[in-house]
């Protein structure tokens, strides 16, 4: 697919009522997509080639979400980015990308789920499952570990 192509494509999926990032760029901007698709996607491929990510590509809004419990606590809230329209589009070029590369040279183990297209959480749990079942029926005992990481990205 050719780079303006994709950049026009991923401006015309923007949803109108979505939050304006540090930028201020409403997501109207979509509307402009057909001048503006050519000069961005010079941008994203010079970015990508050189290594260089624009700084004011880098900054969000961020703003704290209410989880659940006392809303005194700051463990019951988690962050919410609002991102500038323009780095969720080189987000996303950079996944494609990388995604096509390591899928047309078979660098994805085949019990990768996660972050691939035919792929999902159904998938892997149907494949433990039959796991778990070809070994209970050839007699063996299975043991599982189940951790509940609700709160894991608190730590971090």
């Amino acid at each position: 697919m050719e780079k303006s192509v994709f950049v026009e494509k991923q401006l015309s999926v923007l949803k109108r009522r979505k939050s304006t990032g540090p930028d201020e760029l409403p997501t109207g901007i979509k509307d402009c997509k057909k001048a503006i698709s050519k000069p961005l996607a010079f941008v994203i491929n010079l970015s990508l080639q050189s290594g260089v990510f624009p700084s004011v590509w880098k900054s969000a809004k961020i703003t704290p979400v209410h989880k659940k419990g006392d809303t005194k606590k700051p463990e019951n809230f988690r962050s919410n980015f609002v991102l500038p329209i323009f780095s969720k589009i080189i987000e996303k070029a950079a996944h494609a990308q990388i995604s096509t590369f390591l899928e047309e040279n078979e660098l994805f183990t085949k019990y990768q789920f996660g972050y691939r297209e035919k792929r999902s959480t159904k998938m892997a749990s149907s494949l433990l499952f039959d796991n778990i079942r070809t070994y209970i029926d050839g007699g063996n005992l299975v043991g599982a570990v189940f951790i509940d990481l609700t709160k894991a990205f608190d730590t971090v």
